[in-house]
C-alpha cells in the first residue's frame, strides 16, 4: 500500500501534520504573525513597562496555550474519526499519545522562542516561562484524555475552548488552580500553586488516556 509505504520511508510528523490540510497553518499564523506582531508592535508603542508586561500577558495567556495542542488535536482526529484509520495501525502506528506529542513539542518549541522574545524585552516575564509551559502540558493531557475518552476530538477542542474562557472571564490579580490566568506577573510562590499542580494533572491526564487507549481503543 502506497500510504504504508510513504509513512515507513518519511517522517511521521511531517506527514501528519501535511495531512491537516490549511488548517495546519492556522497555529503558525497565529503565533509568529498575530502574536509575535502584537509583540513588537506592544514594545515599540508602549512607553510604561507595566502596560508592556500587562500586554505581554494576555499574549501569552489567550494564544499560546490554546494553540500550542493545534496540530495535536487534528493529528488525533486521524486516529480517532478518519474513515480508514486502520492504515495507522498496519503501518505500526499504535502508539496515539506519541504521534500527537510530537507536533505538541513542535509548537511548544515555537511558543519558547516567543516567550525569549517578551523576556529579552521585559527581563521580569522570566517566570511567565513556567506558567505556560506548564499551561500547555495540561492542555495536551486534557486534549488527548478527553479524545480518548470520548473518542471526539471535537468535544475535546470545544473543552480548551471553554477552559480558556473561563480562565479569561475569572481572570484577576490572584491566580488560583485550576484556572491559570492573572494579570500579574507570577510570584515564586505561584510555582508551587500553581504550575506543579498544571504539570501533575497535565502528565496524570495523560496516563490515564494512554491507559484508555491501549486497554481500550480500536480502530475503525
Amino acid at each position: 500500500m502506497y500510504t504504508e509505504k510513504y509513512m515507513k520511508t518519511k517522517s511521521k510528523t511531517a506527514y501528519l501534520i501535511r495531512n491537516i490540510g490549511v488548517l495546519r497553518f492556522v497555529p503558525i499564523i497565529m503565533l509568529d504573525a498575530v502574536a509575535l506582531a502584537m509583540i513588537v508592535l506592544s514594545a515599540a508603542s508602549r512607553t510604561d513597562m507595566w502596560e508592556i508586561e500587562n500586554d505581554f500577558l494576555m499574549i501569552s495567556q489567550y494564544v499560546f496555550p490554546l494553540f500550542s495542542v493545534w496540530w495535536s488535536v487534528f493529528v488525533l482526529r486521524e486516529f480517532i474519526e478518519s474513515d480508514g484509520n486502520e492504515v495507522f495501525y498496519a503501518a505500526g502506528l499504535t502508539n496515539i499519545m506519541l504521534q500527537a506529542l510530537k507536533p505538541f513539542l513542535l509548537l511548544l518549541a515555537n511558543i519558547a522562542v516567543l516567550m525569549t522574545v517578551c523576556t529579552v524585552i521585559d527581563v521580569n516575564f522570566a517566570i511567565e516561562f513556567a506558567r505556560i509551559f506548564s499551561a500547555c502540558i495540561f492542555y495536551f493531557g486534557l486534549v488527548y484524555f478527553v479524545s480518548m475518552c470520548f473518542k471526539s476530538t471535537a468535544i475535546a477542542l470545544f473543552s480548551v475552548i471553554i477552559y480558556t474562557i473561563l480562565c479569561a472571564v475569572i481572570r484577576t490579580m490572584d491566580v488560583k488552580f485550576p484556572l491559570f490566568m492573572s494579570t500579574n506577573v507570577l510570584e515564586s510562590d505561584n510555582l508551587l500553586t500553581l504550575c506543579l499542580p498544571l504539570l501533575i494533572v497535565g502528565i496524570a491526564l495523560m496516563i490515564i488516556g494512554r491507559f484508555v487507549e491501549k486497554r481500550f481503543f480500536t480502530f475503525n
